[in-house]
């Protein structure tokens, strides 16, 4: 879009928009854009617009057609996003003292972690042990940092591989390569 364009858009659609929004007036308009709203936890437009899914006549999923899962597909990410915004939403205001019917906190898993390296070290050798130690490999990211761009590429470059990623279904506007033609950018050589 040229820059004279988009500054008429501008001043001409969103300006006229984003000051009705300021006042609390407008109408709402639910979409992928919703997840920059400072209401997107407890908007009740955004909740209708993920609810047709839950109000449609589902069958059992071995029997959607494939016209009926190329209508949830669009709105599943979306579905997905607007409920972690909610659980996240519900999750804070429980923190902050807040009770949900049917709902408590709890803790979360954790992991074990030593209170003092250095003591598990000395301990652990008293009692004989010498094995508490690891070596490993640097990942390829944190020798790349270390050796430089260049000299990296120079020294490991032909001992480097990118395997192609898992499939992953996406809209068509996604601006990546179809999934079997990306396959030929990864062949091994």
């Amino acid at each position: 879009m040229a820059v004279p364009a988009l500054l008429a858009w501008a001043e001409t659609y969103v300006k006229p928009r984003a000051a009705l929004a300021a006042k609390g007036e407008g109408s709402f308009a639910p979409g992928e854009w919703c997840r920059f709203c400072k209401t997107r936890y407890t908007c009740r437009k955004r909740s209708e617009y993920h609810m047709r899914l839950a109000e449609r006549d589902f069958k059992q999923p071995d029997l959607l057609s494939d016209e009926e899962i190329a209508d949830i597909l669009p709105v599943a990410e979306s579905l997905n996003n607007w409920v972690a915004d909610l659980i996240a939403y519900a999750t804070q205001q429980a923190v902050d003292g807040k009770a949900w019917p049917g709902y408590k906190l709890v803790a979360g898993r954790s992991v074990r972690k030593y209170t003092s390296e250095a003591e598990v070290i000395r301990a652990a050798t008293e009692a004989g042990y010498t094995d508490i130690y690891k070596t490993t490999l640097l990942g390829v990211d944190d020798l790349e940092k270390r050796m430089g761009r260049k000299k990296f590429s120079e020294v490991l470059g032909r001992y480097i591989v990118k395997p192609m990623g898992a499939p992953q279904l996406v809209p068509e506007s996604d601006p990546r390569k179809p999934y079997a033609d990306a396959a030929g950018d990864f062949a091994q050589q």
